[in-house]
């Protein structure tokens, strides 16, 4: 009995007095006491465990049943489960124009305008749909065409178009009057090819490295010039439809160097 002691005692001797009034005398005598015994400690444990699970499927009803009371008190409608409310707050919350994060300042205007964050959160507000008409890859440029349009699609309240161009000369010399800025590099550095792409001229120290690096930042964001097309004319489009400054931030960009090579001005 010593290695049965987390087992009833009495359900254990019952049981074995059970089992051992049903076998004969001899028969009784054959199996032993030992094994009768152990016959017993596994079914009583056995129903302790159904009764053990039973009791804890009584216990999952009963609290289901308190929730589905609760639930029921609450007026038709005014019931939201927590998940639906924490997405609702987090859509919310990604939904509303941040002034610290949407928007970047335009040194051309003197104001903040919106970015293509802010923008994004304004085109789903609105209700402003895009979608990409056409692209032309040429050898010196690429051209996007973009659509936008408020309403359903074959019949909108307003529609309009708008392209976006990437020009690969262009993207050259932008890198480097940026070098020219920002490392203080007089352009007398540098000169002019047959197609317009400005290099480190021959006679300067360490020309062939500084044009190695012209070369390969040129052609990382040449990479990348499909999908700067395709989001700017988007953009675009989306500025034109909201009403919003047209002038995005590589536009204002770009007309800020212009005003600096005029003015002379390189820092």
């Amino acid at each position: 009995m010593a290695q049965y002691q987390g087992v009833d005692q009495g359900a254990l001797v019952e049981r074995a007095e059970a089992i051992k009034a049903r076998l004969d005398p001899a028969k009784a005598e054959e199996v032993g006491d030992r094994k009768i015994l152990a016959k017993a400690a596994k079914d009583v444990m056995g129903a302790m465990r159904k009764q053990a699970t039973d009791r804890a499927a009584a216990e999952e009803a009963k609290a289901q049943a308190r929730e589905d009371e609760s639930v029921s008190l609450v007026p038709a409608g005014d019931y939201v489960p927590d998940h639906a409310i924490q997405t609702r707050e987090y859509i919310q919350k990604i939904a509303v124009i941040n002034p610290e994060t949407d928007f970047y300042y335009n040194k051309q205007t003197r104001r903040q305008t919106l970015n293509k964050r802010g923008l994004d959160k304004v085109a789903v507000a609105m209700q402003i749909h895009t979608e990409i008409k056409d692209i032309k890859v040429l050898d010196d440029r690429l051209i996007v065409v973009a659509r936008g349009w408020i309403g359903d699609k074959d019949t909108p309240a307003v529609v309009t178009e708008d392209a976006a161009d990437f020009v690969y000369t262009d993207m050259h010399n932008d890198y480097v009057f940026e070098q020219v800025s920002k490392e203080k590099i007089p352009l007398s550095d540098f000169q002019m090819d047959s197609e317009g792409r400005l290099w480190v001229r021959e006679d300067i120290r360490d020309a062939v490295t500084r044009n190695i690096f012209i070369r390969k930042a040129v052609h990382t964001k040449r990479n990348f010039a499909m999908r700067a097309t395709i989001s700017k004319a988007r953009e675009r489009v989306i500025r034109t439809l909201s009403g919003t400054c047209d002038l995005d931030d590589e536009e204002a960009k770009m007309l800020e160097r212009e005003y600096r090579q005029v003015a002379g001005v390189t820092a």
